[in-house]
């Protein structure tokens, strides 16, 4: 015959368990929302928002917009970090760059992220992939960090807009976010260097 005093402790051991593992969950916290508006030494590309544009079923590039500073559920992102996220003493606190997918009955919050071709010298910037990329803002300005072997981070931005035929984006033609691999510029002739910032309207 089992012992309820060994199977209560059985169970008291278990609770608290997964109390420990409830409490030692990391807690996401989320930014303001903003605009990411790009700043270009080309004109046309100067001051105009980007917005999330359909790419795939679930996945979205980030698109070139118009220059209204109105926020809508295209161009509206928060930035989201974790208490238990790195935190570079340059450049602060790491984290994933969201947009809110809304349906029919759901809305789904999905993490910007590269997306690579072995053919490309450029990464496209989407959402919905499986995983998020980890992102800073520099004075607002989106950037990665290149870790130096002496310990420094080195913030980095090397964002071009490009225009996008239907063959590299998956059928649609797009103006879209990049990334260069790299130094230097894009294979890629359609392509303009570009800075991003989050503006908070």
């Amino acid at each position: 015959m089992t012992n309820p005093s060994l199977l209560l402790g059985v169970l008291l051991a278990c609770t608290g368990i997964s109390a420990a593992l409830v409490s030692s969950a990391p807690t996401t916290s989320s930014s303001q929302p903003f605009a990411l508006v790009l700043s270009s030494a080309n004109q046309t590309l100067d001051s105009s928002l980007l917005y999330a544009a359909h790419s795939g079923a679930g996945i979205e590039n980030l698109n070139v917009g118009s220059k209204n500073r109105t926020l809508t559920t295209s161009n509206t992102f928060v930035f989201n970090t974790t208490d238990d996220g790195y935190t570079d003493p340059t450049l602060g606190k790491s984290g994933l760059v969201a947009w809110t997918l809304y349906g029919s009955g759901f809305n789904v919050s999905q993490p910007l992220a590269f997306s690579y071709s072995p053919t490309s010298d450029t990464a496209i910037l989407k959402f919905g992939l499986s995983q998020g990329s980890q992102f800073y803002f520099k004075n607002d300005t989106l950037v990665i960090g290149q870790f130096g072997s002496n310990g420094t981070t080195t913030p980095l931005s090397r964002f071009f807009i490009c225009a996008l035929d239907a063959n590299q984006n998956g059928g649609y033609s797009y103006t879209s976010l990049v990334w260069k691999l790299g130094k230097g510029k894009p294979d890629n002739k359609d392509c303009q260097k570009v800075t991003v910032k989050r503006v908070f309207l």
